[in-house]
């Protein structure tokens, strides 16, 4: 078995950011733990590449948890790779399938209502 990281490079609000996912990888299987922000999947499949792998080998994702920079292009992800297994805790599965509304989700819902014009598109 082999974990490596992959650095995930981006910019927010002007400033340098970085996550970093990471890629596990047992007899030319690869799993991913989480997924970044939302349309952070070409960026993370570079990184895959970049270390030599082809996505046909993504078989799994793990979600740790539910907040936006882990499961920000899960849905991405299912779309272009729908044979992948998506794996989560019991508790996290069920915000994660949207089967319940996460706590993170009916928050920023209310905190739509007192947001600016300039704020509103950044927040929905």
């Amino acid at each position: 078995m082999k974990i490596l990281e992959l650095p995930i490079e981006f910019d927010f609000n002007g400033q340098e950011n970085w996550i970093y996912p990471s890629l596990i990888i047992i007899n030319n299987e690869l799993t991913l733990v989480d997924t970044g922000y939302m349309d952070f999947l070409p960026l993370i499949e570079r990184e895959i590449m970049k270390n030599g792998y082809d996505m046909t080998q993504l078989k799994h994702i793990i979600v740790t948890h539910y907040d936006d920079d882990h499961i920000g292009s899960l849905y991405d992800f299912k779309k272009k790779y729908p044979s992948i297994n998506i794996i989560a805790s019991d508790i996290e599965a069920k915000y994660i399938s949207g089967e319940m509304k996460s706590e993170r989700l009916a928050q920023a819902q209310e905190m739509l209502g007192n947001m600016s014009e300039e704020e509103l598109e950044f927040g929905k």
